[in-house]
């Protein structure tokens, strides 16, 4: 019998249909999981139980507060959280400013959301 995971998610993203597909993806496999619609709810959702997330899922571009500047902020307070980037668009740079396990490019399926947020959890880079 498979184990069910004991991580808590925070999932940012200001695309509302994105949001709930990982959402109930991650849910459906027993992570616990908390949801933003961008930076700065994600932000204040993160300080609000800062020490429960194990791993923030963010977009990259989103309006006001971009997920790589939400990122900076989280990572002030919490320098040991996992952080995994997704994008829908196929050149992004964020290795350079914030460590983070991976960028899942959007579209993408349930099993590399759950490959790539697996890997991130367990300490596999190079998604």
């Amino acid at each position: 019998m498979p184990l069910t995971p004991t991580e808590t998610i925070l999932v940012v993203d200001d695309d509302a249909l994105v949001r709930k597909y990982v959402i109930k993806v991650l849910a459906g496999e027993g992570y616990h999981v908390y949801d933003a619609h961008g930076g700065e709810p994600g932000f204040s959702c993160f300080m609000e139980h800062a020490d429960e997330i194990d791993l923030v899922f963010t977009d990259v571009v989103m309006p006001k507060l971009s997920g790589p500047e939400m990122v900076d902020r989280i990572l002030r307070h919490r320098p040991d959280v996992k952080i995994l980037f997704m994008t829908g668009y196929s050149s992004v740079d964020t290795s350079s400013t914030h460590p983070h396990c991976g960028i899942l490019h959007k579209p993408f399926t349930k099993s590399a959301i759950l490959l790539c947020v697996q890997d991130c959890l367990r300490g596999r880079e190079g998604l």
